[in-house]
Formats: structure tokens, C-alpha cells, sequence
């Protein structure tokens, strides 16, 4: 039996087994554990830290679970500590399709432990909610990277505003299209061809949004920064542009 099936009364049992300070999490860190799992209005942001290192497997899973029937939470920031591909695999997998789309979530930030199907369950989960900005950057990881987005495709993250996947092993940037809302977009330091640059092409051309975007240290060469170059020129908003290409490199931004 997984442990989204567990009773009220098997799920006490087990957080008072698993959280506790008898396995070195701080009393600070249970406190704001209990505010999750009660549904605190005062609590909004979770930054966890050292503590991480006192949790196994079934504390990511309650985790999850607490914060899929969350009403509060706006904030999940992870990117102080480097977690282990495994970590990640219990925390998402209480989490399926859709289930943080009623916790009002608005920034998830993670800096390292995500690959592509870790990423492609986060995006599920987020999956009609209200989430503004995903920030996941493996700048620091040498395996278990993202190397594809086409999740996209598959999703719907109406306000997403701000996203970035600096660090992974992206080529495509199919699906990014979609992302109409999108203010700010980092790819820096991924492998992104030309010819895998038709996602951002695409955004370019038609979106009314997109205030900066930032691609570096890519494969995109000049052929690619030519082809997001020509892009804006289809762009009928009346906006006050800058951008630069070189070799690789490619950024926008709206000038104030």
C-alpha cells in the first residue's frame, strides 16, 4: 500500500516516527513540518537547509504528501542544499498529475537532483496551477540532467512567468512555445542547437510578454542567433528592443 492511501491514524503514527529530533532535525524545522502538514495560513515559504540531510525516504514522501493538500503554501525553495536523485524520486512520488494544481504555489526552486522524468513529474504535478516561476539549475550536477522539455507540450502552466534551466543537457527547446506568459527565460549552458532553437523562435515571434531572455554558452552557433534575431522582427508588439548575438550566444531584453 503506497503511502497517498495510508489512514489519518497510520499517517500520525508515521510522522511522529519519522520527524523528530531523536533523528537530528531541528526543532525549527518540525515546527514548520506541523504548519505544513496543518495547513497553517501563517506559513507561505518553505527553505529547507542542513536538515535536509536527517531525512530518508519517507519523510520526502509525507512531505509531499502534506504539501499536496496544502492551501497556503506559495513558496518551495530548495536551492541551499544538493539533493540526491533518490530524495527527489520519493518527494515527487506522492505528487501525480494535477495534484498541486489547487495549492496555491507560485515559485519552486531547485538547484540540483532533478533529470528529465523528475522534471517532466514536477511539471505534471504543477499542472494547472498557479505557479509563476520554476527555477531548476543543475549548473553543479555532472549526471541526471534535464535533456529534454518536451513536457510541454503535455501540461498546462498558464501562469508561468519566469523560468530557468541553466546547466542541463537541453537540445530541443520544443514545447517553449506554449509558454506565452513567460517574462524572463534563462537556457544558458545547455546544448541547444540551431537547430533545436524552433521553441524559443516560435516564442519570440509571437509573444507580447517576454521582457529577457538569456541563452549562452549553447550550441546555437550564428545560424541560431540569426534565426531568434529575424524572429523578433515578426513580433508586432510595440516595444523598445535591445539584443545581442554572438557565436553561442544569444540575449534579449526590453528596454525601460
Amino acid at each position: 500500500m503506497d503511502i497517498i492511501d495510508h489512514t489519518q491514524e497510520e499517517e500520525d503514527e508515521l510522522h511522529d516516527f519519522y520527524f523528530s529530533v531523536h533523528n537530528g532535525q531541528s526543532e525549527e524545522c518540525l515546527v514548520n513540518i506541523n504548519k505544513i502538514r496543518h495547513n497553517d495560513p501563517s506559513f507561505t515559504e518553505l527553505y529547507l537547509e542542513h536538515e535536509i540531510y536527517y531525512f530518508d525516504d519517507m519523510n520526502w514522501k509525507l512531505l509531499g504528501r502534506y504539501i499536496a493538500r496544502n492551501t497556503h503554501l506559495t513558496c518551495i525553495d530548495l536551492t541551499e542544499m544538493y539533493q540526491s536523485r533518490r530524495d527527489m524520486e520519493n518527494f515527487f512520488s506522492v505528487l501525480p498529475f494535477g495534484s498541486l494544481a489547487s495549492v496555491p504555489l507560485k515559485d519552486i526552486c531547485i538547484e540540483s537532483g532533478l533529470n528529465t522524468v523528475l522534471f517532466e513529474s514536477m511539471l505534471k504535478a504543477l499542472s494547472g496551477g498557479p505557479i509563476e516561476q520554476i527555477s531548476v539549475d543543475n549548473g553543479l550536477m555532472n549526471d541526471g540532467l534535464i535533456d529534454s522539455i518536451e513536457v510541454l507540450h503535455e501540461v498546462e502552466l498558464p501562469c508561468l512567468k519566469h523560468l530557468t534551466l541553466r546547466g542541463n543537457k537541453i537540445v530541443s527547446t520544443s514545447g517553449l512555445e506554449k509558454c506565452v506568459k513567460l517574462e524572463t527565460l534563462s537556457m544558458s549552458k545547455n546544448p541547444i542547437n540551431s537547430a533545436g532553437c524552433i521553441g524559443i523562435s516560435k516564442l519570440l515571434e509571437k509573444s507580447t510578454a517576454l521582457e529577457e531572455v538569456c541563452i549562452c554558452n549553447t550550441k546555437i552557433g550564428d545560424e541560431g542567433a540569426d534565426m531568434l534575431a529575424n524572429s523578433l522582427k515578426h513580433n508586432t508588439g510595440n516595444r523598445r528592443e535591445s539584443h545581442h548575438t554572438e557565436g553561442g550566444c544569444f540575449i534579449y531584453k526590453v528596454d525601460e
